[in-house]
């Protein structure tokens, strides 16, 4: 269990994003439909599941693009509580977290201000190219300016918790849910990674999109870990070993090699266990373990398939002060192995992924 429980509540700080948008969108009902045309569909773009657009989309996903950083951000700094409706923050972070949420709101405001500015025109372009017979539908449930400045808002609440003025008893998880944070990190970071992953799956092999994606979210899961380690000393051990083994890869163009042993990392870093494994050992030990899981998985970038077995594994070993001697592996090891590399599967099934590292520990 994580040693939260010797924190008292009132030293972690919890940040609520508070607000609301406007999706540019209302009910469709049998009444807003003149009789003429109650009968016909109406076009896909104005309407579905008994709901109807009445203002272009487009405008309107700045909005949501800037609001959605702020979660980033507090995903970055700390743990989601609450069913994810908070975060729980390290209070020493609390100033940068502010500034964050600072700017993120300035960037809110100003697109804010160039919508409702722009809100008349930008309709009136867009309903020139709806059908004639809906006009009247979209325009009569259009709300004014006024009406949709009060539902478009970004803000954040700050606060702590206090101790209860009553003992704690049964039913009451929010002790439950504090000690449990150290724990809850673990399995976010994983989600993290499932994420980056899912987004580039589809670019397995194009070398070019993951020497982008792959620092990116090795930086990600840095930065979370260490952010997160008062809730666990663990996540603080694991974000320097990470640092430390990824120093490689993290930079503007990593090499084939270090692409390989990364990707591998990251395909089993989707399971919380693995991720909670990685904090036990050593960078070097992890290099090694995430070079084999890499290779096995055929994640050799489409740049680097004339890189050998040998040479992947010569080019992977870890540049230490004081080299370890290389672990020997079985025979079985070696037969195994080779056995994933002949199948080839690009994207091994769950059942494979907690097994990718287990040379890691």
């Amino acid at each position: 269990m994580s040693n939260v429980t010797t924190i008292p509540l009132s030293s972690i700080e919890i940040f609520r994003l508070s607000g609301s948008l406007w999706g540019g969108e209302t009910a469709l009902k049998a009444a807003d439909l003149d009789p003429s045309v109650r009968q016909a569909l109406p076009p896909k773009e104005l309407a579905s599941l008994g709901r109807k657009r009445v203002y272009p989309a487009g405008p309107l996903e700045n909005l949501r693009a800037i609001r959605y950083r702020a979660y980033m951000a507090l995903r970055r700094f700390g743990c989601s509580v609450f069913g994810g409706d908070a975060y729980a923050v390290d209070p020493v972070l609390s100033p940068k977290v502010v500034d964050t949420l600072r700017q993120i709101k300035d960037a809110f405001d100003a697109s804010k201000h160039d919508f409702l500015m722009n809100y008349e025109d930008r309709f009136e372009a867009w309903v020139k190219g709806i059908d004639p017979r809906w006009e009247p539908v979209i325009r009569a449930a259009l709300p004014s300016v006024p009406e949709v400045a009060k539902r478009v808002s970004f803000g954040w609440q700050q606060f702590r918790l206090a101790e209860p003025s009553q003992p704690v008893s049964s039913g009451d998880t929010l002790q439950e849910e504090i000690a449990g944070l150290g724990g809850s990190v673990f399995s976010q970071l994983a989600d993290m990674v499932s994420i980056q992953w899912n987004r580039q799956k589809n670019s397995l092999r194009e070398a070019s999109s993951w020497k982008r994606g792959v620092p990116d979210s090795v930086r990600a899961v840095i930065e979370k870990a260490r952010n997160c380690a008062m809730f666990d000393p663990a996540l603080g051990t694991l974000a320097d070993t990470l640092e430390k083994a990824a120093a490689s890869t993290c930079v503007k163009e990593p090499d084939p090699v270090n692409l390989c042993t990364f990707r591998g990392l990251l395909l089993a870093m989707q399971d919380p266990e693995n991720v909670r494994r990685l904090a036990s050992v050593s960078a070097e030990e992890l290099v090694a373990g995430a070079a084999k899981a890499g290779l096995d998985a055929g994640m050799l970038p489409g740049g680097a398939v004339s890189y050998s077995r040998e040479e992947l594994e010569a080019a992977s070993a870890p540049d230490c002060s004081e080299p370890l001697p290389p672990a020997a592996p079985s025979e079985a090891d070696i037969q195994a192995a080779e056995e994933v590399i002949a199948e080839a599967a690009p994207a091994p099934s769950d059942d494979e992924l907690g097994a990718l590292l287990a040379g890691l520990v």
